[in-house]
Parts: C-alpha cells; structure tokens; sequence
C-alpha cells in the first residue's frame, strides 16, 4: 500500500498446520522411527514499512511475530519404552530497521535487529512396568527455551573501478539464552568478498565471513543473505559458529545462456549437550560444497536448467551428526512462463 510516492507499507499473515511424521532424511533406507507422529500449527505476521528520503537513501522496517504450538509422540518404540512425547510452544516477535545509501562507486547497507522468543518444552517417557516398577517408570521433563538476540551489521560495496565491486562489512551478533544448548554468545563477524568482471561475460567472485547462527523468528531478515553470492545463512542448529571460505567464475553465453562453477569450504563449531555432566560442548565439523551449472533461455517462455552439486560432510563423532558423508546430486529442471502471468516448473 503506498501512503505516498514516498512511504509504502505491506502486511502478511499466515496460519499452518501440519500433520507429519518421522521425515528427516538419515541416508539409510531403515533409518527411521515408523511410530512417530508430529502436529504443528503455526501463525505468523510480519509488517514492513519503505520510505525513500531521496533516490539514493532508503529506510527499511519490519516488525514480525510467531505464535506456534507443537506435540510429538511415539508408541512404536519396543518392549522396554512403552510412550516417549511431549510438546513445545514458541512466541515471539521480532524487529528490524535497516538503511540503504547508494552513490555512483560506492554503495552501504545498515542495520539493527532485535528478537525476543519465549518457548518451553516438554518431554514424557515411560518404561514398561515390567522392568521398572510405577512411579519409576515415569520420566518427566521441562525446560526453557527462550532467548533475546540482538544484532548490527555494516555492509560496504565499493566499486573502485569499472566490473570490480569489493565487499567489506561487519556483523555483531549477542545472543542471551536461557536454553540448554545456548546460553550467552556474543560474536563479531567480518564479511570480505569481490566480484570481478574480467572480461566478455566473464565473472570472478570470491568471499570469506564468518556467522553465528541466531534464531530469525520467522526465517525472514532484512540484513544481506550472502556475500557476493555466497549465502551466508544456513539452517544450523542456534548458536552455531560457521566460518565459509569460496570461489566462483560465472560465464555469460550469448543472449539468456549461462555457466559456472563454485566451490566453498565451511568450518563449523556446533553446540551440544554433554549426556554425562549436562554441560555445554561443542563438536567441530567441516562441510566442502562444490557445484557446476549451465542455465539456457530456450525460449521467451522456457528456460532449462542442468546443475551438478557435491557435498562432503566430516565431523568429530561427538553426536549423531555423520562421522562422514558425501553426497551427488544432479538436478535438471524446465520452467514455463506463460505471458498471462502462469508459470510452472518441473524438477
């Protein structure tokens, strides 16, 4: 809705349920808890505000909130646990204000967010009273998992000369937890990257951050997601300290065509509970992605997309995260445009 050519404003609001059971992918084919049974309803709304000051300086705002509730049970777990359940509830609400200032060479994006989410969970196990005798063979738990985050970054894009734009920025990140896994963490974080046009159509990007992982309320930020096109957020686990270290080179094919390569390295510093003391721990995990791809406008209303990906997974063993693992893939894909404003894809 603009108020003027100046301010414009926009809401959203969503409602989810789900109904779901064991879906997270463990590689192995049997790997799986056939018993498990998952319900989430979840609302979420968002209000963002856009006002121009002049062509070259822009604010952005936006306050966003969550209300979700959820319940997990599984009564397919053998002879010797009888029910394992519980629920976890989950509000909060979120604030954003974010400044854009662009010149002819030089370009800075600003900002400040703050997140408050107050959530609980739940757990029940019972043990078949066979071999532990009633009230025993009931196990109860409640912990809090509330946290308030607050964050600032500065993001510079410099175009010393023609085809090169260098960023430089820094984030700081403060997390103050009350959950078992994240307590207190405060992190500075430096982002460098460059993209190089060196030639016809040629492109060189190269970036290197670090990030920690806070919660985001309703996966939406305004602050950058990637640094000269390497994403910069990933769906670790709150708390995570990430450095990524890549390089790129893009090509231009004639008129629509594209191809390029990337490869990146992340090095992870991921928090746990220790099952022995209860203490907080962190278990140091490396995660190497490559991937190649060719794009191809067919047609004004095709486009064809042929990309190959390669992931290598290493960690320390001190969880259930993989000790190792790789993994291919080979996606192909078709999207249509019809001139009405249809569109489809098929992958």
């Amino acid at each position: 809705l603009e108020l003027s050519p100046k301010t414009s404003i926009q809401g959203e609001y969503r409602y989810r349920e789900d109904e779901l059971g064991d879906i997270t992918l463990r590689f192995f084919d049997d790997d799986f808890f056939a018993g498990e049974r998952n319900t989430v309803e979840r609302q979420t709304g968002r209000l963002g505000l856009r006002h121009a000051f002049s062509p070259s300086s822009i604010l952005l705002a936006s306050v966003q909130y969550i209300d979700s509730e959820s319940a997990f049970v599984d009564e397919d777990l053998g002879f010797f646990f009888t029910y394992f359940g519980g629920n976890r509830t989950e509000d909060g609400y979120a604030g954003e204000v974010q400044h854009i200032y662009r010149s002819r060479h030089f370009k800075l994006t600003s900002g400040v967010g703050y997140f408050d989410v107050d959530g609980s969970v739940y757990t029940r196990v019972e043990l078949n009273p066979i071999f532990v005798p009633p009230p025993w063979n009931v196990q109860e738990s409640t912990f809090d998992n509330s946290a308030k985050m607050a964050n600032a970054y500065l993001y510079s894009y410099i175009n010393p000369v023609d085809r090169l734009t260098i960023v430089a920025g820094v984030s700081g990140d403060f997390i103050d937890g009350e959950s078992p896994e994240v307590d207190e963490e405060d992190e500075v974080n430096p982002k460098l990257g460059l993209s190089w046009q060196i030639g016809k159509g040629t492109t060189l990007r190269a970036a290197g951050f670090k990030t920690l992982r806070r919660t985001l309320v309703t996966d939406q930020t305004l602050e950058p997601t990637n640094v000269a096109g390497f994403n910069q957020l990933f769906d670790d686990l709150i708390g995570t300290r990430a450095t990524r270290y890549g390089g790129a080179i893009d090509q231009k094919l004639g008129k629509g065509s594209f191809i390029g390569a990337e490869l990146s390295t992340r090095d992870l510093e991921i928090p746990f509970i220790s099952l022995d003391d209860d203490s907080v721990q962190s278990e140091d995990a490396n995660e190497r992605l490559g991937r190649a791809y060719l794009f191809v406008a067919a047609h004004r209303m095709w486009a064809l997309r042929f990309e190959y990906q390669y992931e290598k997974f290493e960690s320390d063993g001190a969880t259930d995260l993989p000790v190792r693992l790789e993994t291919t893939r080979f996606p192909i894909g078709i999207n249509f445009f019809a001139p009405g404003g249809f569109s489809a894809t098929a992958t």
